[in-house]
């Protein structure tokens, strides 16, 4: 069986219901048994994105222009009550994938995060990503992003390294899934 990592835009696919190949990969995943892996930094990622969310949703119910809410959103006011949702939600959307196990950078594994970085154009996050999934032996690394895809594809070739490593969207991944069952 494959060894898949899956990036925060899957997750966020998922939790956010917003991108069917990103649902039926995770679902096929779940039904088949299939452990997944992510790294925490995937889950502060998801904190982040739903604290701006929540502060957008905020200042529109407040009736705030747009471009003000663009202009203040690194100024955020949420309180402990926008917190214990955001905790809440995220703690429910964890516990119903229990086949999806965190993993951390190690000291080396930070050392290499920092090489993917200055030898790519990969994101600070895209590159702890792939360190993750790269040192961690992954047969897939699964994002929607194709940046990320083309990115990292050309930072492998490069460097000659993980030559088992396939990274590919949600749809590829799935169909490569379901070959080696």
């Amino acid at each position: 069986m494959k060894n898949v990592y899956v990036d925060t835009n899957v997750l966020r696919d998922c939790l956010e219901r917003r991108n069917d190949d990103s649902i039926v990969l995770m679902n096929y995943a779940s039904e088949k048994k299939i452990i997944c892996k992510t790294s925490i930094f995937s889950f502060i990622e998801l904190v982040e994105t739903k604290k701006d969310d929540k502060f957008f949703y905020n200042k529109i119910a407040k009736k705030w222009e747009i471009s003000k809410i663009l202009r203040q959103r690194h100024e955020k006011d949420l309180t402990d009550s926008d917190f214990e949702e955001i905790n809440n939600e995220l703690d429910r959307f964890k516990k119903e994938r229990e086949y999806i196990l965190t993993e951390s950078l190690t000291g080396e594994g930070w050392n290499l995060a920092l090489k993917i970085s200055n030898f790519s154009n990969l994101s600070v996050g895209d590159s702890i990503h792939l360190a993750i999934a790269g040192g961690t032996y992954c047969d897939l690394l699964v994002t929607s992003d194709n940046f990320f895809i083309k990115s990292a594809k050309q930072f492998i070739k490069k460097q000659d390294i993980w030559p088992g490593l396939k990274i590919l969207n949600p749809n590829d991944a799935l169909e490569i899934i379901k070959v080696e069952k």
